[in-house]
């Protein structure tokens, strides 16, 4: 699990030296935390937003995701999968930029409202879907037939 999240953090470009990776989505823009889980939950990938140290917006805005890796290390997936899975990451993230959270706390609601259903149709979050698909395919759920 924690070598996985390793790998997985390194092709993110952070660091993690346990399960869990926090990326900081300061680059593309503040605030972006409930776009970028929006946009992988598009893609068939479960992270959650999250603040980051010295959260640049509002706690209730978050500028972070985290995701963890021991139900990935569970089904089997390796290192070299997690270069896989943060390529998917890194495609689905370039989805959100230019989606800033509106500065005007009263309209930032509805933008969520809007945003979140405007990337379930994104075209190019469910070409990533169908391939997570295949992929997690190869590796079955302990306990599931």
């Amino acid at each position: 699990m924690v070598k996985n999240a390793a790998v997985l953090a390194k092709e993110l470009g952070t660091v993690s030296e346990n399960h869990l990776v926090l990326l900081s989505l300061t680059d593309y823009g503040k605030g972006m935390g409930y776009q970028a889980q929006y946009a992988l939950e598009t893609a068939g990938i479960t992270v959650n937003k999250n603040t980051i140290p010295n959260e640049p917006i509002s706690p209730f805005y978050p500028s972070g995701i985290r995701m963890g890796t021991p139900a990935l290390t569970t089904r089997g997936m390796k290192e070299k999968d997690m270069i896989k899975i943060a390529s998917w990451i890194k495609r689905a993230l370039e989805e959100i930029k230019g989606l800033d959270i509106p500065e005007q706390k009263e309209e930032r609601a509805q933008y969520i409202k809007d945003t979140k259903v405007s990337l379930a149709k994104n075209k190019n979050l469910l070409k990533i879907k169908e391939e997570v698909k295949n992929f997690a395919l190869k590796f079955p759920v302990p306990g599931i037939d």
